[in-house]
């Protein structure tokens, strides 16, 4: 199997900026779900898991040039790390709706409809919506086809209800010292979702300039992740 000389721009992204959130990400996962498996701590931590599988997916693949392997690898990481977003969208809905009324069943039918929805993208990867090859210096290039029903899928599934069902919960807190844990709960979603759509633009842009101001934007997601760690993550240990 042959491998590439990738770009230092690159290599910072992939084995630095990815490999720190990939790294954190695992451990809140720990630390939430050491303490109980209860079911908000398994949903909140499904967030952390899931993207970091995509991430260090990506890191494996990265030195590699068999373009088969490499375009399988990378729809792997784009639809993960998306999926891993469904449950922030999940977690605010048993906060808002209670475990009575969004039950199980509601959650698990809701998280199969995007991931389907999600993984129907591969038809456009099969179409020639996904290409990453030597003459894109093996990195992810996207149609414009592509990019649009991702991103749909995203936001109209993800990212909007996450929004206005969080937004209605802070909103809804009497206490002053509930709203403030909210309220970094929600600064740090809202930066993580702007990590996700730079990277997602970055890859059908192809721009790299884009690409650079992604790589420095993304050492910021550990502060977004802490922030919603800080938030509501401290409180499922308790």
């Amino acid at each position: 199997m042959a491998f590439n000389q990738m770009d230092p721009v690159r290599f910072v992204q992939v084995y630095v900026v990815q490999v720190i959130i990939a790294i954190f990400f695992i451990f809140l996962a720990y630390k939430i779900l050491k303490r109980d498996h209860k079911r908000l701590n398994i949903v909140f931590s499904g967030l952390y898991i899931f993207t970091a599988i995509g991430l260090i997916i990506n890191c494996v693949y990265a030195p590699i040039t068999d373009e088969s392997i490499v375009l399988i690898l990378n729809f792997i990481t784009n639809f993960t790390t998306a999926f891993g977003a469904i449950f922030l969208t999940t977690f605010s809905f048993i906060i808002w709706f209670s475990e009575k009324r969004f039950t199980k069943t509601k959650q698990n039918i809701y998280i199969s409809i995007y991931g389907i929805l999600l993984f129907l993208s591969i038809i456009f990867v099969i179409n020639g919506g996904l290409i990453i090859n030597e003459e894109t210096n093996w990195k992810p290039v996207w149609s414009l086809q592509y990019y649009v029903y991702f991103i749909i899928v995203l936001t109209l599934m993800a990212a909007i209800p996450f929004v206005y069902t969080s937004l209605r919960i802070y909103f809804d807190f009497k206490g002053a010292e509930l709203k403030k844990k909210w309220l970094f709960f929600m600064i740090g979603a809202f930066g993580l979702y702007l990590y996700m759509y730079m990277a997602y633009t970055a890859n059908y842009l192809n721009n790299p300039l884009f690409r650079l101001i992604l790589s420095g934007f993304g050492l910021t997601v550990v502060l977004w992740v802490y922030l919603m760690y800080y938030g509501v993550g401290k409180q499922l240990e308790k």
